[in-house]
């Protein structure tokens, strides 16, 4: 597994490294961590790289220093890393990249909800390593200050009762485009072009803000689902279809039911306005949980003939694909963004600044 980002390859040593790392390290304090690190890869086989130290490395090979988790999430979903880079490679940026990389793959792990560090209390450069990465700081630990960067947490239950449904606004235009930045950024590919999609898809012909909406909580966009018409072509027969996308939602208030909550609402939305049916390219191992299924179920291909997990439909009322057969066409929107590379990395600028990482889970 590996991590490529702007300068840098960051990687979990296996265990044979770690081995190695330790019976060569003289210094008694490192070589006791080092062996604490091993016990944790060992009870923990197939997730070692909680327990393991991340190789720091240019990307022309020279290993500049280490990061590591101190174990995996504990029951209230929190880990703990430290970092280090050698003394000759300090004050070129290479910490706060690299802590930015190993955080933003951590906080995509299952069970992980906030990421601390601690720094010695005369440690500022260490804290500006952290306050740039947006952690903030919160009490002290055992070494020094306690730095964290969290996700939105329900302890109170109450946020159902804070969640508002409601149409987009233009004066939400920018926040709702930064939702879509922040949700999609080195999900699928090293940064990604979904903002420019929302901003395009508001120009398109096919564009159905009647039924597109927005989540708020505490008047702050939080998420959104933007749809669009398409179509089946059935021989000569031009089928209408709906079709949905980006449906996101920032990355700090996902996993608590609110893209969910997006998706049933305008579904329903849709059956009373008297739309027949939804075909997605979406998350397979997501949708299914709503009611989709695979197209090969209706008789439909793609317009190049073909079926994957990831093209998926639902009837939103009884038999509403039953009688269609043929070919799916999405809202020609969707090629044109993927089509302007350059456009939308103009188009970027206009947000804060965010790093492009290649991570394990993205597409080749």
């Amino acid at each position: 597994m590996i991590i490529e980002s702007e300068r840098l390859r960051i990687r979990p040593r296996t265990m044979e490294e770690m081995d190695k790392l330790y019976k060569a390290e003289q210094d008694e304090e490192m070589k006791k961590a080092y062996l604490e690190m091993i016990k944790c890869m060992k009870n923990d086989l197939e997730h070692q790289e909680w327990g393991a130290d991340w190789l720091i490395e240019l990307k022309e090979g020279t290993s500049i220093g280490g990061i590591c988790f101190k174990g995996g999430p504990d029951e209230k979903g929190i880990v703990e890393i430290g970092y280090g880079i050698d003394e000759e490679y300090r004050r070129k940026g290479y910490a706060t990249e690299a802590v930015y990389a190993v955080t933003e793959w951590a906080m995509k792990q299952k069970g992980v909800l906030c990421v601390t560090a601690q720094t010695d209390i005369d440690n500022e450069i260490s804290k500006k390593v952290l306050r740039k990465n947006n952690f903030v700081e919160d009490g002290m630990g055992e070494e020094g200050p306690l730095f964290k960067k969290y996700r939105y947490v329900d302890n109170t239950g109450t946020l159902k009762d804070k969640v508002i449904i409601r149409e987009e606004r233009e004066n939400d235009y920018y926040e709702t485009e930064l939702v879509a930045k922040r949700a999609f950024w080195n999900l699928h590919v090293p940064g990604c072009n979904e903002h420019y999609l929302v901003h395009l898809l508001r120009e398109s012909k096919d564009y159905l803000p009647e039924l597109s909406r927005v989540a708020e909580i505490d008047g702050k966009i939080v998420g959104e689902i933007l749809y669009t018409m398409s179509y089946v072509m059935d021989g000569d027969k031009k089928i209408d279809v709906l079709t949905f996308g980006p449906l996101c939602v920032d990355p700090i208030y996902q996993n608590l039911g609110i893209g969910s909550r997006l998706l049933e609402e305008t579904m329903e939305i849709a059956r009373q306005k008297g739309h027949k049916a939804i075909i997605i390219f979406g998350e397979p191992y997501y949708y299914p949980r709503h009611g989709f299924k695979t197209c090969d179920n209706f008789g439909i291909t793609t317009c190049d003939g073909e079926n994957f997990d990831p093209f998926m439909g639902i009837e939103l009322v009884k038999d509403g694909l039953k009688d269609v057969k043929g070919k799916f066409y999405e809202a020609a929107v969707y090629e044109e963004c993927n089509s302007y590379t350059a456009k939308a990395d103009e188009y970027d600028k206009k947000f804060p600044y965010m790093m492009k990482l290649k991570m394990p889970w993205q597409w080749n």
